[in-house]
Formats: C-alpha cells, structure tokens, sequence
C-alpha cells in the first residue's frame, strides 16, 4: 500500500514536537481508535513543544501511531507514560473535523455490511 506519512521525520529534526492537532484523550476514546482502525508503525518520541511552544513539563516515553488510510496522513493516537506520576496519558493528532469527516466515512463504509 502507497502511504505518505504526516508525521515530521526524526531526521529533520521533528523528534520533540508533537504532531499538528495534539491533544490528550479519555482512554476509552484511546481503545476505540487503537483497536479499531488499521494503525502504521509506531514512532517513539520526547515531546517538549507543542504547536512550537516550549512545554513547562516534557511528554516522555510517547508512542505515537498513524493511520493507515488514504486521505488521512497526519492523523493518530498516541500513548504515553509518566514515571514520576506513575500514570498513563492517551493522545491524538490531526484536526477534530478530520476525525468526524474520517469517522463518518468509516461508518458509511459498512453500514450495508450484514455479514
């Protein structure tokens, strides 16, 4: 499958920013989309910037994975791991209309699907 990422490479020095649209979700929200949707191989950053400001407290150990599906580069769900609160933190990137258009068609996809 030809899949163009959205995700700035690591090799053009994108490694602490994070993704246009980053925002923490609830974990069910998380579950849904991880378990859902067919996700591209996962990226692991320390985010310290968003949208380029400088954040008071960096994101570490965050896994980040994309979707895998034509018209949505730049669109995922994150996963990331606090040790010194000893907490989990869940994340997506791209815009919200982006989510609901891709949902919606998602959905329309197989409605008809009785099988």
């Amino acid at each position: 499958m030809n899949f163009k990422s959205g995700l700035q490479p690591i090799s053009e020095g994108h490694y602490n920013e994070a993704p246009e649209g980053f925002r923490e979700i609830e974990p069910d929200l998380f579950a849904l989309r991880f378990y859902m949707y067919m996700l591209k191989k996962q990226v692991s950053r320390q985010i310290i910037r968003i949208g380029g400001k400088f954040l008071k407290r960096s994101i570490p150990r965050i896994r980040l994975w994309e979707l895998e599906y034509k018209g949505c580069a730049g669109m995922g769900v994150g996963m990331s791991y606090d040790a010194m609160d000893k907490k989990f933190q869940y994340w997506e990137f791209g815009g919200k209309n982006n989510w609901k258009k891709f949902s919606d068609q998602f959905t329309r996809q197989f409605a008809g699907d009785n099988s």
